[in-house]
Protein backbone atom coordinates (compact mmCIF):
# COMPACT_ATOMS: atom_id res chain seq x y z
CA UNK A 1 0.00 0.00 0.00
CA UNK A 2 1.32 3.50 -0.58
CA UNK A 3 1.34 6.06 1.79
CA UNK A 4 -0.63 8.79 -0.57
CA UNK A 5 -3.59 6.33 -0.78
CA UNK A 6 -5.76 9.18 1.24
CA UNK A 7 -5.16 11.72 -0.81
CA UNK A 8 -7.67 13.40 -2.46
CA UNK A 9 -6.68 12.40 -5.90
CA UNK A 10 -6.90 8.80 -5.26
CA UNK A 11 -9.62 8.49 -1.98
CA UNK A 12 -12.40 7.07 -4.49
CA UNK A 13 -10.01 4.21 -6.14
CA UNK A 14 -8.88 3.19 -2.46
CA UNK A 15 -12.31 2.98 -1.41
CA UNK A 16 -13.29 1.13 -4.59
CA UNK A 17 -10.72 -1.04 -4.28
CA UNK A 18 -11.55 -2.16 -0.54
CA UNK A 19 -14.94 -2.40 -1.58
CA UNK A 20 -14.54 -4.54 -4.19
CA UNK A 21 -12.03 -6.80 -2.40
CA UNK A 22 -14.82 -7.30 0.21
CA UNK A 23 -17.41 -7.83 -1.68
CA UNK A 24 -15.34 -10.74 -3.46
CA UNK A 25 -14.51 -11.88 -0.11
CA UNK A 26 -17.58 -11.81 1.28
CA UNK A 27 -19.82 -13.17 -2.00
CA UNK A 28 -16.69 -15.39 -3.42
CA UNK A 29 -14.44 -16.70 -1.20
CA UNK A 30 -14.74 -20.17 -2.78
CA UNK A 31 -12.47 -18.57 -5.94
CA UNK A 32 -10.18 -17.09 -3.44
CA UNK A 33 -7.45 -17.77 -0.71
CA UNK A 34 -9.13 -16.37 1.73
CA UNK A 35 -7.18 -16.96 4.73
CA UNK A 36 -4.35 -15.16 2.65
CA UNK A 37 -6.25 -12.16 1.55
CA UNK A 38 -7.74 -11.66 5.19
CA UNK A 39 -4.37 -10.15 6.97
CA UNK A 40 -4.27 -8.13 3.91
CA UNK A 41 -8.06 -7.11 4.51
CA UNK A 42 -7.27 -6.05 7.68
CA UNK A 43 -4.74 -3.92 7.26
CA UNK A 44 -6.63 -1.49 5.19
CA UNK A 45 -7.67 2.09 6.13
CA UNK A 46 -11.20 1.62 6.76
CA UNK A 47 -11.57 4.67 8.67
CA UNK A 48 -13.10 7.11 6.90
CA UNK A 49 -14.55 5.01 4.03
CA UNK A 50 -18.14 6.67 2.98
CA UNK A 51 -18.75 3.21 1.86
CA UNK A 52 -17.72 1.67 5.17
CA UNK A 53 -21.02 -0.52 6.01
CA UNK A 54 -19.86 -3.03 3.40
CA UNK A 55 -16.89 -3.52 5.40
CA UNK A 56 -18.17 -3.40 8.37
CA UNK A 57 -21.16 -5.73 7.16
CA UNK A 58 -18.62 -8.27 6.26
CA UNK A 59 -16.40 -7.35 9.23
CA UNK A 60 -19.56 -8.74 11.29
CA UNK A 61 -19.77 -11.55 9.25
CA UNK A 62 -16.33 -12.81 10.14
CA UNK A 63 -17.15 -12.18 13.77
CA UNK A 64 -20.26 -14.50 13.79
CA UNK A 65 -18.87 -17.20 11.59
CA UNK A 66 -15.42 -17.04 14.67
CA UNK A 67 -13.31 -17.12 11.25
CA UNK A 68 -10.18 -16.04 13.62
CA UNK A 69 -7.90 -18.19 12.24
CA UNK A 70 -5.46 -15.87 10.06
CA UNK A 71 -6.76 -12.28 12.28
CA UNK A 72 -3.70 -10.00 12.85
Amino acid sequence: MTPDVREALNINATENGIAAITKILQYNSSQVDVNELLPLWFSYPFGKMKNCFIAMDFFYLLLDSKHFKNWP
